[in-house]
C-alpha cells in the first residue's frame, strides 16, 4: 500500500515524462503550478499578512522587491473562483504541456508571469503613479484557458458550444466590465497582456494556425513537421516519369505501402480528431501515439 503513494521523482531526458510521480498521478509543470497556487491559498488563509511578501506591489518594487514579479500568483484569497482557477490551471495547462512538453510550459508560466507583472508595475507607474497591487492565480490561469481555446479553437465543450465561441464572449465581457468600471489601467493590461502571451505562446510552439502572429522561436520547432504529400498523378512525385527508370526496371509499388505512408496516414488521423474534438479527447494511449509518431517523422 505504501508503494503506491510513494514519491518518484521522474524528470527524464523526453520533455513529456513529468517531473514526478505522486502514487499513479504524473506532476509535469502544470500540475507544480497548480499546487504550488493551492498551497499558496491554505497559507493565505493562515497567516494573510506573511503571504503579502509575494504580492505584486509598486511600491514594493520600486524599492528592490523584484522578485515581487514572479511570485505574486502564489497568495490566493480563498474562495470559490480560487479554486476554480487553480483547477482550470492543472487542467488546460495540462492539455498544452502535451503539446510542447514540461520544459517549455515552465518557461511560457515564468515568463507569462514576469510579462504580466513587470506590464502592470510598468503602466501603473507610467500613467497612474505608484500604488497598485497584483496577487492571485487567476489572472495567470484565464491566459492559460485563452491560450488552450486559440491553440484549440474547434474543441466543443458543454452544450457543445465550440471553444472560440466561449473564448470570444469572456474576451468580449471583460472589455466591457473594464469600460463599465472605468478601469484604464486594467484594460490597458488586459489588452496589452493578451498581445504578449500570445506572442509567448507562438515562441514555444503553439498557434502554429495563427499566420499573422509573428513568430518567435525558441530554438528548433517543438512539433514535427507534415513530410511533402506527393503532387503527381497516381501518386507519383514530380519530375518522375512512369514506367522503366534508368538505373533499372520498373518498381511495382504494392498495395501495403511504405511504413511511412502508414505512419503519416494515422499521424494525419490523430491531428483530425485533436482538430474536431481537442487534445483533451484523446486516451493517454493515443498521446503517447500521437508524440511516438512526430518524433518518429521528424527523424525520418
Amino acid at each position: 500500500m505504501a508503494g503506491r503513494f510513494s514519491i518518484q521523482p521522474l524528470g527524464g531526458p523526453d520533455r513529456h515524462d513529468p517531473w514526478l510521480r505522486i502514487g499513479t498521478v504524473d506532476i509535469g509543470t502544470s500540475a507544480l503550478a497548480a499546487i504550488l497556487s493551492a498551497i499558496g491559498l491554505v497559507a493565505y488563509s493562515l497567516a494573510p499578512s506573511a503571504l503579502l511578501v509575494l504580492a505584486l506591489s509598486t511600491t514594493d518594487v520600486s524599492h528592490g522587491m523584484i522578485w515581487q514579479l514572479v511570485t505574486w500568483p502564489i497568495p490566493n484569497y480563498p474562495s470559490l473562483w480560487a479554486a476554480i482557477s487553480i483547477a482550470m490551471l492543472w487542467y488546460f495547462g495540462l492539455q498544452l504541456e502535451r503539446t510542447v512538453g514540461r520544459f517549455r510550459m515552465a518557461f511560457f508560466l515564468v515568463a507569462m508571469t514576469f510579462v504580466l507583472g513587470l506590464l502592470a508595475v510598468g503602466l501603473q507607474a507610467l500613467l497612474f503613479g505608484t500604488g497598485t497591487q497584483l496577487y492571485g492565480i487567476s489572472e495567470i490561469s484565464l491566459m492559460v484557458f485563452l491560450t488552450f481555446i486559440a491553440e484549440h479553437p474547434h474543441a466543443r465543450f458543454f452544450f457543445n458550444i465550440p471553444a472560440w465561441v466561449i473564448g470570444l464572449v469572456y474576451v468580449g465581457i471583460s472589455l466591457l466590465s473594464f469600460i463599465a468600471a472605468r478601469d484604464g489601467l486594467g484594460l490597458a493590461v488586459f489588452v496589452i497582456g493578451l498581445v504578449l502571451v500570445a506572442l509567448l505562446a507562438k515562441a514555444i510552439g503553439l498557434l502554429d494556425e495563427v499566420e499573422w502572429l509573428p513568430t518567435l522561436r525558441l530554438g528548433r520547432r517543438t512539433r514535427a513537421p507534415r513530410p511533402a504529400r506527393s503532387t503527381g498523378s497516381g501518386g507519383r512525385r514530380p519530375g518522375r516519369k512512369a514506367g522503366r527508370t534508368a538505373s533499372g526496371p520498373k518498381v511495382v509499388k504494392g498495395p501495403w505501402g511504405s511504413s511511412t505512408e502508414k505512419d503519416q496516414a494515422e499521424f494525419d488521423a490523430l491531428l483530425d480528431k485533436i482538430s474536431a474534438t481537442g487534445m483533451a479527447s484523446l486516451t493517454p494511449a493515443e498521446v503517447r501515439r500521437l508524440h511516438a509518431l512526430r518524433d518518429k517523422l521528424r527523424g525520418h
